[in-house]
């Protein structure tokens, strides 16, 4: 059973880490899996070792039921990925007991129940989904030629799972939410990328486009997913500081055109920065409207744009394949930039205050 062992749990970690980049909570930093010498002396996948995808219990009970739901879906890709695959072993439970036991932290729901929406997530990011496993595959390959010693060992690195989604992934950055394209949600959504892209551009970065990403769920439901992709930052100039300040942008958008921000949103920008080692999200939002209120005519003017876009999904353009409707072009934004713009800098935000303390404090006294 080794090899299929192998292939099941390499398809197994592949689609968590895929769904959990996908919905931005849940993601593992590292793809790790435990290595048995068989009596031959080769290496073989005996169990995952990847860290859990949960934070500690005492987190869990504070956590909100939208981040809740995301983290139901990371689980879930597991099982989704491997039945997208054809994959199955005689002992299916092998992994899918860990996911079961992490899930009863969350909700009482089954496994299997959050399967439908996970498995489209796999069917879209396929190109993300497969280019794990076959860098697992490859460094299992690896492995094996060096007679590695038995004991756990990290297929993927940080460093390497995000050059994978960097490069695979349909979009960078994304709120997701299941709902009917309403007035509401279109306020809503179109203000808080256009804090984004405004405040990216304000602070040097290119914009490709900023994209509206619909998915039919089994259920019937849409599953919108908006973001502005962004061209390479760093050869923009764009520093950790700037990406800190055009994450935060995105309810600092809200804010300043609605009034309030909505609490999904924020989840996931949290989450965006807690991946840059930034923990203090309230200091870095209410630096980004600082920045923002400089450019309060760009922000209006992106704001309608996208807004009339999404009024008209149907009239607007596609890309990358047909999958992707453009909200607004990249040369759009620039345009409208040039004639109510101004550059901002990211030395207002303060590094140290941004990162907080080293595990979850937000900077709030």
């Amino acid at each position: 059973m080794g090899d299929n062992l192998s292939e099941y749990l390499i398809a197994h970690e592949a689609g968590q880490a895929v769904v959990g980049r996908f919905v931005r909570i849940g993601a593992p930093r590292s793809i790790a899996f435990y290595l048995h010498c068989g009596a031959d002396g080769q290496p073989r996948l005996e169990d995952s070792a990847t860290a859990s995808l949960l934070p500690p219990d005492a987190e869990i009970l504070r956590l909100p039921e939208a981040v809740k739901d995301c983290l139901c879906y990371a689980l879930a890709g597991g099982l989704a990925a491997t039945q997208f695959s054809c994959l199955s072993l005689p002992r299916e439970e092998i992994g899918l007991s860990e996911d079961r036991k992490q899930l009863s932290k969350l909700t009482s729901k089954s496994l299997e129940s959050f399967v439908p929406s996970a498995l489209p997530v796999i069917e879209h990011e396929q190109q993300a989904y497969q280019e794990v496993i076959s860098q697992c595959r490859r460094k299992l390959e690896q492995f094996r030629e060096a007679k590695i010693s038995e004991g756990v060992h990290t297929f993927l690195d940080a460093r390497e799972l995000q050059a994978i989604f960097d490069k695979n992934m349909s979009g960078r950055r994304g709120p997701i939410h299941v709902t009917e394209n309403n007035a509401q949600f279109r306020d809503i959504m179109s203000a808080h990328e256009a804090g984004h892209a405004t405040l990216g551009i304000a602070l040097g970065a290119r914009i490709e486009a900023i994209y509206a990403l619909p998915i039919r769920l089994p259920n019937g439901l849409i599953r919108i997913r908006s973001f502005t992709r962004f061209g390479a930052l760093s050869r923009a100039g764009v520093d950790l500081k700037g990406q800190i300040l055009l994450t935060a942008g995105g309810a600092a958008g809200e804010f300043l055109l609605n009034g309030n921000w909505d609490f999904e949103n924020v989840e996931v920008d949290s989450a965006d920065l807690r991946q840059l080692g930034v923990w203090n999200f309230d200091y870095c939002r209410q630096t980004a409207i600082s920045l923002l209120q400089r450019n309060i005519h760009l922000l209006n003017a992106a704001r309608d744009k996208i807004r009339a876009s999404m009024s008209n999904l149907k009239q607007c353009k596609v890309a990358r394949g047909g999958t992707h409707i453009v909200l607004a072009k990249g040369s759009e934004i620039a345009k409208l930039f040039q004639s109510l713009g101004v550059h901002v800098e990211s030395s207002a935000l303060d590094l140290d205050i941004a990162r907080g303390r080293n595990h979850g404090d937000d900077g709030r006294k």
